[in-house]
């Protein structure tokens, strides 16, 4: 199911919007229930908390924290489009719930609305800004609109914050690599793992920068995607660069394994599926290359990569 979301036009008018009059009703009642929701979230029953959270909500539909503990929690369960209604319904509650404008951000974040994100990280940092994550969020918004600048600006704003926050060093070198400053991506990186030796997306990063072309240092950069799969095994971008080294090294049986473990963990991404593609026509099994450059244009018919090598295959 597709999903519409506010853009950060509309969503900047529903901040200015006059907040909805609801009925208050039990507030010591929805108090305790909320509580109890916490306890049960804390202990990881996601479902426990929700269930309690939403008995919060028809005790007292004024709450604004029960509301945020919502949206949070649906973020965590990966449905953004609850996550983001419930948020909504607590900044529109309470306009100064720096945590749930931040928790917003996120949730649009999560579906792509880089706009909307960065009208919350904004808002969020205009209540109380000296916080690095909130820097970090509202990087990551830019970043995902092409402003690396601003990105890069961010990140940094987060490091004069709090030098020790790994996760700002990590992602200032990614946006410092795409700008193609490799010293200064190499240097973030480190710092990143310096700060925090399991930082799994810092090793993916880094062995991302030593793979690219103009280092080929492969051995480098098959120690730090092991490491990052060691420490997240759940790491797509680590199985998937994983088996275009051991591809770039005739190594197509490691190649295939990396590849079909990034597919499985991620059906919906093209480029895993070409990748499975090539390794297969290498290994001359061309009915599975035809099945994966297929699978590429279903998910991406754009893909002029997969285009050009199913031609190649030839008839069927």
């Amino acid at each position: 199911m597709i999903f519409i979301y506010r853009t950060a036009v509309l969503l900047a008018v529903f901040l200015l919007a006059a907040a909805p009059v609801h009925a208050a009703k039990n507030t010591r009642e929805a108090e305790s229930l909320k509580n109890q929701g916490n306890a049960l979230y804390m202990k990881g029953n996601v479902d426990g908390a929700i269930e309690l959270w939403r008995k919060a909500i028809k005790a007292d539909s004024t709450y604004s924290e029960a509301y945020n503990n919502l949206g949070v929690a649906f973020y965590e369960k990966g449905e953004y489009a609850q996550s983001i209604e419930n948020l909504c319904t607590a900044v529109m509650l309470d306009r100064k719930y720096e945590k749930a404008f931040n928790s917003l951000g996120n949730s649009y974040l999560a579906v792509g609305e880089y706009d909307s994100a960065k009208v919350c990280f904004e808002r969020s940092i205009s209540l109380k800004g000296k916080v690095a994550q909130k820097q970090v969020n509202l990087g990551n918004a830019l970043y995902g609109l092409g402003d690396v600048d601003g990105a890069v600006a961010a990140y940094r704003k987060a490091i004069s914050i709090d030098k020790g926050y790994a996760p700002a060093h990590n992602n200032l070198g990614a946006a410092l690599q795409r700008k193609g400053d490799r010293a200064g991506a190499e240097k973030s990186y480190r710092q990143a793992i310096t700060l925090d030796k399991n930082y799994a997306s810092a090793y993916t990063n880094f062995g991302t920068l030593v793979f690219d072309e103009g280092r080929g240092d492969l051995g480098k950069a098959v120690e730090y995607f092991l490491r990052a799969i060691e420490l997240n095994p759940a790491d797509v971008q680590a199985h998937y660069n994983l088996g275009l080294v051991h591809f770039r090294n005739k190594d197509t049986q490691n190649a295939l394994a990396s590849l079909k473990k990034a597919a499985e963990l991620d059906p919906k991404d093209p480029d895993i599926q070409y990748a499975l593609g090539l390794v297969y026509r290498e290994r001359n099994q061309a009915a599975d290359a035809r099945k994966s450059f297929e699978a590429a244009l279903g998910l991406d018919p754009g893909h002029e990569s997969a285009k050009t090598a199913l031609g190649m295959l030839g008839g069927k």
